[in-house]
């Protein structure tokens, strides 16, 4: 086993915890992504082909009452992590608590 992970003895080296830090952030991030596209569904859209433009809603029945698309934009706090971005559906009154986070 001795190498780069883990000395003569066994024990893991300083390269090993790094991996396993960053691993343990990586799934913390992911994690956090599941949670908030659980919490803001992805919008609904529809393009046609010969148009410019495309439609995007929240439905009602979906996305609950009084809902409105958001672009929510994703940037994990660990270096390194990917960003990300969705169309979400928002409560009105919770835009100012999704600015805030």
């Amino acid at each position: 086993l001795e190498g780069r992970y883990f000395d003569a003895e066994g024990t893991p080296t300083h390269e090993h915890k790094y991996v396993e830090e960053t691993y343990a952030a990586a799934t913390a991030s992911e994690d956090t992504k599941k949670n908030l596209q659980k919490r803001f569904k992805s919008c609904n859209s529809r393009h046609k082909q010969n148009e410019e433009f495309f439609e995007i809603w929240c439905d009602d029945g979906w996305h609950g009452k009084g809902t409105v698309p958001v672009h929510i934009y994703y940037k994990p706090r660990q270096s390194g992590m990917k960003e990300g971005s969705w169309c979400g559906c928002v409560v009105r009154r919770e835009r100012p608590t999704l600015d805030a986070e």
